[in-house]
């Protein structure tokens, strides 16, 4: 197993540094300060520590773990692709009902693949992460998110 993670850990690592070299080929935003490349390399930079770390630890841990295998069949792989069905949909969905509506149609759904069960968690954390993100995005960094049917209200 640690093989296994050695060699994903140095393929992410890799894919992260193709790309910090592609983000920083991107134009800057002189208004701004913060051009295209701020996401990408923030992301890519995520990438990169946390493979390293994965092959840190691998190199360094010496125990025997045990290797499950892949069952096409089992409650994972369904989630999964129920997850990317949600995920498609909330693509689908999100010019029309706006990024509010549809995010908190989405982290619910997604909350309930995951096995949250108690209906307090359903009510607040959709409309409170949704409100969150889009505060950020609309407030502090005036990137203009969808409003859908929503449009009128601001």
């Amino acid at each position: 197993m640690h093989r296994h993670n050695i060699i994903s850990g140095l393929v992410f690592a890799s894919v992260a540094v193709y790309a910090l070299v592609t983000a920083s080929s991107f134009p800057q935003d002189h208004v701004m300060g913060i051009g295209p490349n701020y996401f990408p390399t923030l992301l890519s930079i995520a990438l990169l520590f946390f493979s390293l770390i994965l092959v840190g630890k691998s190199a360094v841990t010496r125990n025997k773990e045990t290797v499950t295998r892949f069952d096409p069949r089992g409650e994972g792989t369904k989630r999964l692709i129920l997850s990317f069905g949600v995920s498609v949909g909330y693509v689908l969905v999100l010019p029309f009902a706006g990024f509010i509506l549809t995010s908190i149609g989405g982290v619910a759904i997604l909350m309930g693949l995951l096995g949250v069960r108690k209906l307090k968690l359903f009510l607040t954390i959709p409309p409170l992460v949704s409100f969150a993100v889009y505060l950020l995005f609309e407030k502090f960094l005036s990137i203009v998110l969808p409003s859908g049917i929503l449009k009128g209200i601001r």
